[in-house]
């Protein structure tokens, strides 16, 4: 279950609302637009939110057509920036789309070769089984753990990936090209994670700050080189 900004903001004061409204960069989404829902309950006016101590008006009391238009710039604009959940709901598709790609993949070797439960049930499972759901959970509940989890996860194996393919066929190593396909799937899979989730929008929802983006990549680029050294 989500948090509730709304239950929680009951017993804050006005002033401290209007500061949670006006500061959207610090804030998450829901905490931002549940702060506007309780000042417009309590008809505190927009422009009072905003900081607007009078609207300018021309020597007949009445506001020019240019005047006007800035008046209803804080209506018509959104005051809560854009949501992010439609890269939430990329992301989750994805979990959801491994999960029951390698899940349905196992499953079928199991019954054509009619292998033991102890073959089926190792750590490759344990990882479909357990590790997709709860990461499916995690950024459900937008954990900012998830996103360093899955960022890591998948930089390291699309690099890793991109390496010692690129090795292989480099020296003619690969005879089968339709292998080439199977990882440029994965390329594309791992590739998709670590775009989405370094999108300001996406971080932001994590509470994942630009530095600490940064400092991931690094730290991740640095280990796979060392990795891919060490298994020389």
């Amino acid at each position: 279950m989500n948090f509730n900004f709304y239950e929680e903001f009951k017993s804050h004061s006005n002033e401290e609302l209007i500061a949670i409204a006006r500061q959207t960069d610090a804030y998450q989404t829901e905490a931002v637009a549940a702060a506007y829902q309780h000042l417009n309950e309590r008809e505190v006016s927009e422009n009072e939110i905003l900081g607007i101590t009078e609207a300018p008006q021309n020597y007949s009391g009445e506001s020019s057509q240019g005047e006007q238009e800035d008046l209803l710039v804080p209506y018509l604009t959104d005051p809560a920036p854009q949501v992010s959940y439609k890269w939430i709901n990329v992301l989750l598709c994805i979990i959801a789309f491994q999960f029951f790609y390698n899940l349905s993949t196992r499953l079928w070797y199991f019954f054509k070769y009619k292998l033991s439960f102890t073959l089926f049930f190792n750590l490759e499972s344990l990882i479909i089984f357990i590790v997709f759901p709860v990461l499916f959970l995690m950024v459900l509940k937008r954990k900012k753990l998830a996103w360093f989890i899955l960022f890591s996860i998948h930089l390291y194996t699309g690099l890793t990936i991109c390496v010692t393919q690129g090795i292989a066929v480099a020296y003619g190593y690969v005879n089968n090209y339709s292998n080439l396909l199977v990882w440029a799937f994965a390329v594309v899979i791992n590739t998709s994670y670590v775009i989405i989730l370094w999108k300001e929008i996406v971080a932001n929802t994590f509470s994942v700050s630009t530095p600490a983006k940064q400092k991931t990549a690094i730290i991740v680029a640095v280990a796979t080189v060392l990795i891919l050294l060490a298994k020389q």
